[in-house]
């Protein structure tokens, strides 16, 4: 896995650069403790296409692709590009991450110093067990929150939809998994008796 190899090599100054999601973004490590401070993620894409152009309401549901848990900015869903600048300020490295529309506009932009904001730091790790657990076992879980809060501060019908085909998938799966495996060992146990 990337954060450990992070944390073996107590690596600074990472930023992670990504696309092919059809919209740009930056999201962040929100736990320090897996990578000894927050990394910050941009993804971009595209020049050619969007999001947008297949789903013609896609920005209209946005905030409903990831989880405010990782995300550090608005979503930009129009056609799209990245652009990094690396250069050294005094006794530092300033990372400047942009994203810009096809007439060369920025339309989300952040800019990093490695000594104050991208510098391992060994004590922030102490709690890397538990933000494993959070991380790993509950993604789950954080997607439903995330889902839930749209829904209670929100009160729009696509979320209502959502959740209502949610819990009809669930109740559909447990009355098959009843009616498969619960009811013929029943039925096999009252004929025995």
């Amino acid at each position: 896995m990337l954060f450990d190899l992070i944390n073996k090599y107590q690596k600074s100054g990472i930023v992670l650069l990504s696309g092919d999601v059809h919209y740009s973004q930056f999201y962040h490590t929100n736990c320090e403790s897996l990578t000894g401070y927050n990394i910050p993620e941009l993804t971009t894409s595209g020049l050619t296409h969007h999001a947008n152009t297949f789903f013609k309401v896609a920005d209209k549901c946005s905030d409903r692709t990831t989880p405010q848990f990782w995300n550090s900015s608005e979503i930009f869903m129009n056609f799209n590009f990245g652009v990094s600048e690396v250069k050294r300020i005094k006794d530092d490295i300033q990372v400047k991450l942009e994203v810009k529309d096809n007439f060369n506009q920025v339309k989300l932009s952040k800019t990093f110093l490695v000594n104050r904001d991208l510098t391992y730091n060994v004590n922030k790790t102490k709690y890397q067990t538990m933000c494993r657990l959070v991380h790993s076992e509950s993604r789950v879980l954080i997607q439903f929150i995330h889902y839930f809060h749209l829904l209670v501060s929100q009160r729009d019908l696509f979320s209502i939809t959502a959740i209502f085909l949610l819990f009809s998938l669930i109740s559909l799966i447990i009355s098959l998994v009843f009616r498969l495996f619960v009811t013929p060992i029943l039925n096999f146990l009252i004929k025995k008796c």
